[in-house]
């Protein structure tokens, strides 16, 4: 019977792990509301990309994949004005897990990339943040993702 309860605490050990690993993808937002929004229907292989609040100034935007941030600097985006980002410890340029990000399936024929980026924004966020993934994710070589969702919440009907 011991052996028995082991299999079983170990069991739940282990779901509650990959839960949590699971919903790294999802940072805590609040997200803009709409009326008529769909149910999302998650694709096996799609990109999560946060753009987070960040407290310390009102509307600057904080880019974050997996956990992990990343920061836009390209002088063909915003005329050669780029957007204040963080560039702590282990950040990276955007466009380069863009990059890698869309090569997985690639459509040689129309220069495109098949994959989708859902981008999930604080609604505090200034939307020049979003238009910046937006830009990297069509102006830069090597990216070309043209489908792309955008994240938002649906209002309770009144």
């Amino acid at each position: 019977m011991t052996p028995m309860i082991d299999v079983v605490f170990n069991l739940i050990i282990f779901f509650m792990i990959v839960s949590e690993i699971s919903r790294q993808d999802l940072a805590i937002l609040e997200l803009p509301q709409t009326v008529n929004a769909g149910i999302d229907v998650a694709p096996p292989e799609r990109m999560v990309l946060n753009i987070v609040n960040d407290a310390s100034s009102e509307g600057t935007g904080r880019y974050f994949i997996s956990g992990r941030e990343y920061f836009i600097c390209h002088p063909k985006l915003n005329s050669g004005n780029p957007l204040p980002a963080s560039t702590g410890s282990g950040a990276t340029d955007i466009g380069e897990i863009l990059a890698a990000y869309a090569s997985r399936n690639w459509n040689t024929a129309e220069n495109r990339s098949e994959q989708l980026l859902l981008v999930r924004a604080d609604r505090k966020v200034f939307y020049r943040y979003v238009q910046a993934v937006m830009q990297v994710s069509a102006l830069l070589e090597r990216v070309h993702i043209y489908k792309m969702q955008i994240a938002i919440r649906n209002s309770p009907l009144q």
